[in-house]
């Protein structure tokens, strides 16, 4: 229902074309229409070039597996807000999607740099540690995330996953507990 008055919102005739553009690209991308999504986000950018539009890009770039086109994307962002903690959260994680771990663990420190109560860029990091079996640092990061995000049930599942690493089963076994509370499914848990 939201995209059907998104389209309809986007296709009144006394919107600007860049507000018309960007609001198609957000309308395509939750419908799923993501490659138009990108063409409408592109066309948002080349009338007006900036953060939001570029960010936009990156993320429905990402959605198709299209990281060099993301990582220009993001990189762009980057340009018009240099300080915002979503960009270097979000070249992690495509980073680590790419196994490049050296750069998401640079990116997600800039971008804990910028801001260090950042509930995403924690579990993100929380993460790339746990899949790289370095489980003390998970546990810290992931400990964070859940301080800042106390009801995401992917935060508790890593940091259970991090201290069944370090063999620390009972606490693995609450926070198992507690993702399955915050609604992670119990096959979901066995995976």
């Amino acid at each position: 229902m939201q995209a059907l008055t998104n389209i309809r919102e986007a296709l009144r005739l006394d919107q600007p074309t860049y507000a018309r553009a960007y609001k198609l690209g957000e309308t395509y991308r939750r419908l799923g229409q993501v490659q138009d999504a990108v063409r409408a986000f592109e066309q948002a950018a080349s009338i007006k070039p900036c953060y939001d539009v570029y960010f936009q890009v990156g993320l429905a770039q990402r959605d198709l597996k299209n990281y060099s086109a993301a990582a220009s994307a993001f990189t762009r962002a980057r340009q018009y807000d240099a300080q915002n903690p979503a960009i270097p959260c979000q070249l992690g994680i495509l980073a680590m999607e790419q196994t490049d771990f050296l750069t998401a663990e640079r990116e997600l420190r800039s971008g804990l740099s910028l801001q260090s109560r950042h509930y995403l860029l924690h579990m993100s990091l929380g993460q790339l540690y746990n899949r790289q079996s370095r489980w003390a640092e998970a546990i810290i990061e992931l400990q964070e995330a859940v301080k800042l995000g106390p009801t995401q049930a992917e935060a508790w599942f890593e940091l259970g996953k991090a201290f069944f690493g370090e063999q620390r089963y009972a606490e693995a076994l609450q926070a198992f507990e507690s993702a399955r509370t915050q609604g992670i499914a119990s096959a979901e848990l066995l995976s």
